[in-house]
């Protein structure tokens, strides 16, 4: 688990120190250079979640805890459909900001689920 988060915490750091030339790489439209600055925080704490959640879901899947599992999975996805449904009713409708704050709330869902019933004592192993 740890080595997969900090591999994600590592590149994520890194991509954050170049943000201005990892972004000047993408395109040359200032608009799209900025939307992508603005958003990139959001988009690298994902990524650090997502480097975390797989092998925190193979931790709870490979203990063949399939119940709970589906359980975390379905409530991580709710949770990251509220987000999305909340940001429809605002005024300007959907966000690139609430799309990427939904998957980081699916990712870090998965991780909080997982390393509770882990820690809790209370799945299969």
């Amino acid at each position: 688990i740890s080595a997969g988060g900090l591999v994600a915490l590592l590149l994520s750091i890194g991509t954050f120190l170049g943000r201005q030339k990892v972004v000047a790489g993408l395109t040359t439209s200032v608009t799209v250079q900025q939307l992508c600055l603005s958003i990139m925080p959001v988009v690298l704490l994902t990524q650090v979640a997502k480097g975390l959640a797989y092998p925190i879901n193979g931790v709870v899947m490979g203990g063949l805890d399939w119940r709970f599992s589906t359980l975390g999975m379905w409530g991580s996805n709710l949770a990251c459909l509220a987000i999305l449904a909340i940001g429809r009713t605002l005024p300007g409708g959907q966000s690139l900001s609430f799309v990427w704050g939904g998957l980081a709330v699916f990712m870090w869902g998965q991780c909080l689920s997982g390393v509770w019933r882990f820690m809790s004592g209370t799945g299969p192993w």
